[in-house]
Formats: C-alpha cells, structure tokens, sequence
C-alpha cells in the first residue's frame, strides 16, 4: 500500500517538474502532443488517486487540481476530447463533495471543489470561444466562395 502511494508521489512531483519546465519554455516552442500528454497525465492522475481512489485526500486532489490550473499552454477542444478532462473534472467534483458529506473535517475538500469547479468554468469558456472562431471562420470562407 504504501509503495504505490510513494509511487503516485513521484509522478505528482514529475509533473510538477515537467508543469514548471513547461511554464518556463517559449509557448511557440512547444509541441502540441507533449501539452496533450501532460493534460492525459494529470487528467489519468484524478481519475487514478481521486475518483477511483479508495481513500484520496483533500491535500492529494489540491495538489493535483493546481498543477493543472498551472499548465502553460492553454486548453483546446481537441485536448479536451483526446483526454476526456472535462468528464474526469466532472467526476472529480462529485467525488470531492461525496467525501465532503462523509468526512469528519468536510471543509478540507472545500478547495478542491472550488479548483475543480473554477477549471470547468474555464475549460468550457475556451471550448465555446474556440468553437465559436471556428464556425466564424467557416461562414467567411463559405461567404467568399459563394461571392466568387
């Protein structure tokens, strides 16, 4: 039991390493397979220590749910759809308020609910706002091949 905890540690604290390199390198450099692969990785983070834990912390899912919120690159729909993160964050806030109820000190999920909840704000912001381009951009060229 304990080896897969100390387990789990490392990969927190590898994705907190790569999170800060990633913050630190230029935004153009920056492949878009490795910004989904650290997403998959943070979003298979919660659904393994979180929603599918037996007994997750309040603390585990904070560190979690800011390592996220500090990903430099910003959200797209396909990173979305590729990793599913908006379900993962979906079940991890139901699990936070699940273990709020029965916890003996619930205000310690009271954080993570919020991290959790603000994320989906965001990411259903960014999914609608690139949504929106694309289907403008789709009538404009649809509009300029019809003038011609």
């Amino acid at each position: 039991f304990c080896t897969a905890s100390s387990s789990a540690d490392n990969i927190l604290k590898n994705n907190q390493h790569i999170t800060k390199d990633t913050a630190k390198r230029n935004t153009t450099t920056m492949s878009a397979s490795s910004t989904t692969q650290s997403y998959a990785t943070l979003s298979k983070l919660l659904m393994d220590e979180i929603v599918d834990a037996t007994e997750p912390t309040s603390e585990r899912a904070i560190d979690i749910l800011s390592a996220l919120s500090k990903e430099s690159q910003p959200v797209t729909i396909e990173i979305l759809e590729s990793t599913k993160l908006g379900k993962v964050l979906v079940k991890t806030v139901k699990t936070c308020k699940r273990h709020k109820r029965t916890s003996e000190n619930g205000s310690q999920w009271d954080e993570a609910i919020s991290t959790a909840e603000e994320l989906l704000v965001k990411y259903k912001a960014a999914a609608d706002a690139e949504a929106k381009a694309a289907k403008k951009k789709q009538a404009k060229s649809t509009t300029a091949a019809a003038a011609q």
